[in-house]
């Protein structure tokens, strides 16, 4: 992999995988090479919230070393007032949250609703696609506007990045950046950090690697740029 880099410094570039639960063990490969293990990583829907990697230490260790942001579809903060309550009513009668996915299938089944009450609608399905592009461009649904654009997806949407924190001792989806009509809004993480290593026992080797990583993770702190040849690591001066 360095070979093929050229000498090109790994926090120059970045990977992007897109993929399932196989992250999982695309992660377990990656964290042993040093190239990619300091090389940012940027994710898709198909792995944003999944339990897979969340559940494996080591690869969500992985994750939350290398950033490993994640988009996927999300829900207008502005409209929590609309979308909140439908929210959890469904989730009384079903015992499922529905993500924006499902709330924009209960927006979708409206907008089917009013096109069928034009005149004749199951007659001619020009005339009822034209009535349903009508309905959408002007429906108040609850996860934001439904204006179609020319290839008959939505013209504008709203979505979430997620990445994998270690938060009180587990790994758990946190959301850390918002797209909403054209504007990126990226959740800082506060810029000084007190950070104990006592926890970490280095009493008989330094200790570094993925214990060290995971352990940083937790902090939202992650090892880059380091000098080739070199590592990075927590050593007990007591130690004889």
């Amino acid at each position: 992999m360095a070979a093929a880099l050229g000498g090109i410094n790994p926090s120059a570039i970045a990977v992007y995988l897109a993929a399932f639960d196989e992250a999982v063990d695309v992660f377990h490969s990656a964290e042993a090479n040093p190239t990619l293990a300091n090389t940012a990583w940027y994710g898709s829907d198909g792995v944003a919230l999944s339990a897979a990697l969340t559940s494996d230490s080591s690869a969500a260790g992985f994750a939350a070393s290398v950033g490993y942001p994640n988009r996927i579809f999300g829900l207008p903060d502005p409209l929590r007032n609309r979308w909140q309550p439908i929210a959890d009513e469904i989730e009384a009668r079903t015992g499922i949250t529905p993500d924006a996915f499902a709330l924009s299938a209960y927006d979708a089944l409206f907008v089917v609703q009013l096109a069928l009450q034009h005149p004749k609608p199951l007659k001619n399905f020009d005339r009822f696609k034209a009535a349903f592009v009508d309905e959408a461009d002007h429906y108040r649904a609850i996860t934001g506007s439904t204006t179609l654009d020319a290839a008959g997806d939505r013209l504008n949407g709203d979505f979430d990045f997620g990445a994998v924190r270690l938060r009180n001792g587990n790994y758990t989806w946190v959301r850390v950046g918002t797209y909403n009509n054209g504007v990126l809004t990226v959740f800082a993480l506060p810029e000084t950090k007190i950070i104990n290593f006592d926890a970490i026992n280095a009493s008989t080797n330094p200790v570094g690697g993925t214990t060290l990583r995971n352990y940083l993770a937790q902090f939202g702190v992650t090892i880059s740029d380091v000098t080739a040849g070199s590592r990075v690591v927590v050593d007990n001066d007591r130690r004889s």
